[in-house]
């Protein structure tokens, strides 16, 4: 997401957990997909407060020493090849954020701004461009075997 908003409680700040003597470790299983199932059990929610930062702004991801910006990759990569790195995350990651703009009608400006959450117009006009559909079409369902609900069987 590109909103705080929107973000709701996906990423979040657990340094109070261990601070108040929690668990040493925060369960979590990031090769289970619930895709394709009937009644998938969600993981519990983690408690915290809402991390956001600009996801699509490499210069937060610096800020944050995420990604190739961490200190484990201080011996690996050089300046010039993390500025490397950076100049090709802005890249995608303008163009990412272009896309949700467009197709999911995500506007940071009105969401964090108190806009109201999903009633923010989607700008995609097909009939301006010519388009008999939008640029992304999602079909869900749980009645027609797909290829992934097959694999797993």
């Amino acid at each position: 997401p590109i909103s705080k908003k929107r973000l709701q409680d996906r990423f979040v700040d657990v340094t109070e957990h261990f601070e108040n003597g929690g668990d040493h470790e925060i369960k979590f299983d990031s090769d289970k997909s619930g895709i394709g199932k009937i009644g998938t059990e969600f993981q519990p929610a983690v408690k915290g407060a809402s991390a956001y930062f600009d996801f699509y702004d490499p210069d937060a991801w610096e800020e944050l020493q995420l990604g190739v910006f961490g200190p484990e990759f201080d011996d690996k990569l050089c300046d010039k090849q993390r500025e490397a790195y950076k100049e090709h995350m802005s890249i995608q990651m303008a163009a990412a954020k272009a896309w949700r703009k467009r197709v999911l009608g995500e506007d940071e400006e009105i969401d964090n701004n108190d806009g109201i959450l999903n009633q923010i117009p989607i700008r995609f006009d097909p009939l301006a461009r010519g388009d008999a559909f939008p640029p992304l079409v999602a079909c869900a369902t749980n009645t027609i075997p797909t290829v992934n609900q097959i694999m797993r069987r």
